[in-house]
């Protein structure tokens, strides 16, 4: 039936059967998908329009200002300095993504608009993508779900969302490996050598942006690859696919191997590449962070995150069931019904949600966005599999596929699958495949009772979902009242952070025209981009475990070499990554240093350590500074510094 509005949208008239589908619509198999097929326009508008709501309602109070979302601005600039990526600057993701935001500033200026749109329209991509691969699997009501809920996530006031995020390198990585997942399902769908290579040259642009992805892209290709071949039982098609594949590979091979010639494979994989096994991050700071964003095993808590996923389904079933009787008993009156009620009671958990007494946000997170999604992934790819060795559908492969893919990219945050944080980069798969669970279940348990309206009955379950996650992950502005005016635009910060990072702004700047240095420690590369300065090596920001000893002598050389005028020392806290604080828990051999050759002149603001505390930072002048307390006095008066 023709439905209108958000209702319309979910119960067109595609099928919930995916490829079962035999009037010939349309699916989408141009290059643009969703260019290609009428029957989505409404809700690719949709998406988009989503998507323009969230952005506006949010806009420029998204990222931190301190830590991370610096790094953004930072890296492109260095690169138009004429800096090589990794050698003159540390950068632990692929270079793609700065050089192509270089290009962007560069051919637009230096504004935060250019970079929220580059966010913005990534976002969109994302959820459109998944909207044309759901139509694929499922229908359009489950793609359309899970691209609303992709980007009900991305707009939250942290480092974690699309528009300004803790990296741009996954934000642009999402979509393209969505596109690689899409034209190797195009592939399964109809074989063709083009478009397996055009999905390997896309999942070698992921790998180049943010390598996980990459990774989980050529997972999804090479079992393709293996299963079509063995079905077809013939090595020279199994020859053929590999070459499409490692035709597409080639680029991003081909660029890392120059980096790794011209930088040497021990710069690269122990010197910058950080995070990888074996590092010295990896025994440091990486077991907490790596834990905190979900890389963790627990036999209790994976136990309950099976639980967790297989109960959210079975919940929606039977909320199917009561929305059905409803109909029947009351019309389309009775659906509205209970799904005001669902709806009132996501928004009382969320208003009643206080941080100490979380449950009743837990309770609606463990119905409509389960921590366990990734064992659904691994048990419909265990289930096609099985599946496959009996019969060969291409139906099956589809389903084996994309859970694969799905499973290798969450697999990122494995135990930590949340609407917020860290999760937001590697979910959208993993809700896309939950969200087709629900609705097969629905529709096989309503065929099993011989009724005949298991499709609408997993359509409104779908709507009532999705009006659920909208209730709970509408996103906030985190009290960002004060305005920040900058060379790049308007930051929205809390007032106490705004007062301090201007005066430290102004500090710089005032510096800068003086021709003096300023370092700012442990990290604020966000200083260094607005006052178009620069750090004095290569190490921008100095975390817990950034440093191994060889390499932190390294950077105390660099500090004798540059001879900085002057250390801002912030109060940041990063408990997160094991080490409270700077100078205290680690780089205490930089900040013996810092004691012995610069003194204490002033503060901004009230300094203070503590987790939670607000934005202050200590003053250091270099010793031999002549004039240096009058100088500082006089520079203090000048941009009002607190303290």
């Amino acid at each position: 039936m023709r439905g209108r509005g958000l209702v319309g949208l979910l119960c067109g008239r595609k099928p919930v059967t995916g490829l079962s589908n035999q009037r010939g619509e349309s699916q989408g198999l141009t290059l643009v998908p969703w260019l290609s097929s009428s029957s989505n326009a409404p809700a690719r508008l949709a998406l988009v329009g989503l998507a323009l709501v969230l952005a506006l309602w949010t806009w420029g109070h998204w990222g931190d200002f301190q830590v991370d979302c610096g790094r953004e601005l930072y890296v492109p600039l260095e690169i138009l300095r004429g800096r090589l990526i990794y050698r003159d600057f540390w950068y632990d993701f692929g270079p793609l993504e700065p050089y192509f935001a270089a290009l962007l500033i560069k051919v637009f200026g230096r504004h935060l608009f250019v970079l929220y749109s580059f966010g913005l329209l990534s976002a969109i991509s994302s959820a459109l993508l998944l909207l044309e691969i759901g139509t694929i699997l499922e229908g359009r009501a489950v793609g359309f779900a899970a691209g609303c809920a992709l980007l009900m996530q991305g707009f939250a006031p942290t480092v974690f969302n699309y528009p300004f995020p803790w990296s741009y390198a996954g934000v642009l990585a999402m979509p393209l490996s969505l596109v690689s997942a899409w034209l190797a399902l195009r592939q399964v769908r109809a074989p063709n050598l083009r478009s397996l290579g055009l999905a390997s040259m896309f999942g070698a642009l992921a790998l180049l942006c943010k390598q996980e992805f990459g990774v989980a892209c050529y997972a999804m290709l090479g079992f393709i690859v293996v299963a079509e071949s063995v079905a077809e039982g013939s090595h020279l098609g199994f020859a053929k696919r590999a070459c499409a594949s490692l035709l597409g590979l080639a680029p991003a091979l081909a660029v890392y191997a120059w980096f790794f010639w011209t930088l040497t494979p021990r710069f690269m994989l122990q010197d910058n590449w950080i995070g990888l096994p074996g590092t010295y991050f990896a025994h440091v700071g990486g077991p907490e962070l790596y834990a905190g964003i979900g890389l963790r095993w627990n036999r209790a808590e994976v136990i309950f995150l099976i639980i967790s996923a297989v109960g959210s389904a079975m919940a929606w079933l039977w909320i199917a069931r009561g929305a059905m009787w409803l109909r029947r008993t009351l019309g389309a009156f009775g659906v509205l019904m209970l799904s005001l009620a669902l709806a009132i009671a996501a928004g009382a958990a969320r208003i009643y949600s206080a941080p100490g007494h979380p449950y009743p946000m837990l309770l609606v997170l463990l119905l409509a966005f389960p921590p366990g999604m990734l064992f659904i992934g691994c048990g419909v790819f265990a289930y096609s599999v099985a599946r496959m060795f009996k019969t060969w559908q291409p139906s099956v492969l589809l389903d084996a596929s994309f859970a694969l893919f799905a499973t290798v990219t969450g697999s990122r945050v494995f135990a930590q699958v949340l609407p917020y944080g860290y999760s937001i980069f590697y979910d959208g798969p993993l809700v896309l495949m939950f969200l087709m669970i629900i609705a097969r279940s629905i529709d096989a348990t309503f065929a099993s009772l011989g009724k005949s309206d298991g499709r609408a009955a997993a359509r409104a379950a779908l709507a009532m979902e999705l009006l659920v996650m909208m209730v709970v992950l509408f996103p906030g502005k985190d009290g960002r009242t004060t305005s920040l005016e900058t060379s790049w635009g308007t930051f929205h910060l809390k007032a106490p952070e705004a007062t301090v990072a201007r005066e430290i702004l102004e500090f710089v700047q005032t510096q800068k025209k003086s021709g003096k240095q300023v370092t700012v420690l442990p990290e604020f590369p966000m200083v260094y981009a607005l006052a178009r300065t620069e750090a004095p090596s290569r190490w921008y920001t100095i975390l817990p475990g950034y440093l191994s000893p060889k390499a932190e002598s390294e950077y105390i050389r660099d500090l004798k070499s540059r001879r900085p005028d002057y250390i801002i020392v912030t109060n940041l806290y990063t408990g997160r990554l094991g080490y409270a604080y700077f100078g205290i828990d680690y780089a205490k051999e930089t900040w013996r240093w810092i004691q012995n050759n610069y003194r204490e002149v002033g503060q901004f603001g009230r300094f203070q350590r503590g987790r939670g505390r607000k934005l202050s930072a200590l003053l250091y002048e270099r010793q031999r500074v002549t004039g240096g307390e009058s100088g500082v006095r006089a520079v203090r008066q000048a941009v009002g510094m607190s303290g």
